[in-house]
């Protein structure tokens, strides 16, 4: 078999209703990729170390995004979320470092652990007062991150949060 010779689309196929999990496992020629209406969430690793991925677009259907889902994307400079989400899984967008400004939609209510970890050229990041709960080192070794206001319903932010790296090894 010869991986380099398959075509990977841009634009999936509204008959798909899900995907399984890696799916575009280390695809790192795929670009972009556009979602069907018909998915209701991201799998579980479905981009994971899709290194040459600048632009992902999905769908208002979409109410959760999986665990690593893009995680390791080091091209990933351009996300849509959907307006119906509700929770970012662990990891799901870690060391994409390309990613600079991301808006969240009002409605997410929780961001678990290491999310946006490693996304070391995020600047902008804008919370909804939705959110409730930011997971451990969410936000860990964002470099760039100088300013997050907080929403005034959140609940919990556990251990780590906002840790950078160089922070840690400071005695």
């Amino acid at each position: 078999i010869i991986w380099d010779s398959i075509v990977l689309p841009t634009s999936i196929p509204a008959s798909i209703t899900d995907m399984g999990e890696s799916v575009f496992y280390s695809c790192k020629d795929l670009k972009s990729i556009k979602l069907p209406s018909t998915m209701t969430k991201i799998s579980k690793k479905m981009c994971w170390c899709c290194s040459g991925l600048e632009a992902v677009y999905i769908p208002d259907s979409v109410v959760s995004i999986g665990i690593c889902a893009f995680d390791c994307c080091a091209s990933l400079s351009t996300v849509s979320l959907p307006k119906n989400l509700k929770i970012i899984e662990e990891d799901a967008f870690s060391s994409c470092t390309s990613l600079k400004k991301l808006s969240l939609p009002y409605g997410v209510t929780e961001i678990k652990s290491g999310a946006f970890s490693g996304c070391t050229s995020l600047k902008e990041i804008n919370l909804p007062n939705t959110i409730t709960v930011l997971g451990d080192e969410v936000f860990q070794d964002c470099e760039k991150l100088k300013t997050v206001t907080l929403p005034s319903e959140i609940k919990e932010i556990e251990f780590y949060a906002f840790m950078k790296e160089s922070t840690r090894r400071k005695v």
